[in-house]
């Protein structure tokens, strides 16, 4: 068994396609459809199931791929350690982060890393905080941008800024000016579902305060709770930079919320080997963060109005 066919074999497994696994890897067909046939002869089972529309996996198929995910992972991990004994950063660096922040951080970050280190590779997932905890505890990602939450004794924590929890409404509704929680809780709000690190911080804040909140509908969608907003249906309240780019394009309207915020953190494993590569990503986050100028809880505006 050969590194070259584990990793022919998980490209068609991620595209369900021997033609789109070839032109990805930059290979035959032919070629590739060969090594498959080699390795499922001397694993002596069928590893795909052929179909008129691509290719499904086996039962052994799928407990290959979670197994050669794992070589396939180390190898990558083993390849970037050995990148550091050069002067210069190399390797594949895999990052995990919330949509709330994709756009505002995360893609900054990135820019900016790969304008000053073009040999690393990046790879970026975009998940709910749970997830994306899950799977730097899996190995399967190497750092992620989320929420943070009750500390885990296998994930070093580094805290980015706190960000603070807007009211959101349809264009007009809404002043710009700090409220205070208590005024909220005759508003009809659409919140992200409960399952979500972000609600279930939302939820505690509510608690803590004694609130209970007219919740009219609930998604996982920002996009849906967004366009629900602009027409009025009702409120939400939401991190700040979760809906920026709809208030910057007019589309809703929002007031800071006094006081209510929650904490952005970086998370990797505590055991993983920081490459010089994810050395210099966690300081190009920092970097990013601190022209959000979100470390402070209050925005110029903020300070000059005090909360109604």
């Amino acid at each position: 068994m050969k590194f070259q066919q584990l990793r022919y074999f998980a490209s068609v497994a991620q595209h369900g396609s021997l033609s789109r696994a070839a032109e990805q890897l930059c290979v035959a067909q032919p070629a590739l459809t060969r090594q498959i046939q080699l390795l499922e002869r001397e694993l002596e089972v069928i590893l795909f199931l052929r179909r008129a529309r691509g290719v499904a996996l086996t039962e052994a198929g799928k407990i290959l791929l979670n197994r050669c995910e794992t070589v396939l992972r180390s190898v990558e991990r083993v390849k970037s350690e050995l990148g550091d004994l050069g002067h210069q950063p190399r390797g594949t660096i895999r990052i995990g982060c919330t949509p709330g922040l994709t756009d505002h951080l995360a893609v900054e970050a990135i820019h900016s890393f790969m304008t000053k280190w073009p040999d690393v590779k990046i790879h970026l997932q975009e998940h709910p905080s749970d997830i994306l905890r899950k799977a730097v505890l899996s190995e399967e990602l190497d750092i992620a941008i989320l929420t943070a939450k009750d500390p885990h004794s296998d994930l070093e924590t580094q805290h980015i800024f706190n960000e603070p929890i807007h009211l959101f409404g349809q264009v007009g509704s809404l002043d710009g000016h700090p409220i205070n929680l208590q005024t909220i809780s005759d508003r009809r709000l659409i919140l992200a579902r409960r399952s979500l690190t972000t609600r279930e911080v939302i939820e505690r804040l509510f608690t803590e305060k004694n609130i209970k909140p007219e919740i009219i509908m609930e998604t996982d969608s920002i996009l849906a709770v967004a366009r629900m907003v602009s027409r009025g249906a009702g409120y939400t309240v939401a991190p700040k930079l979760s809906l920026q780019r709809q208030f910057d394009e007019g589309q809703i309207t929002s007031s800071a919320i006094h006081d209510f915020w929650i904490s952005r953190v970086m998370i990797w494993r505590r055991d993983a080997w920081i490459t010089q590569g994810l050395k210099e990503f966690i300081n190009e986050v920092q970097l990013s963060a601190q022209k959000l100028k979100l470390n402070k809880l209050k925005t110029k505006q903020e300070v000059e109005n005090k909360p109604h």
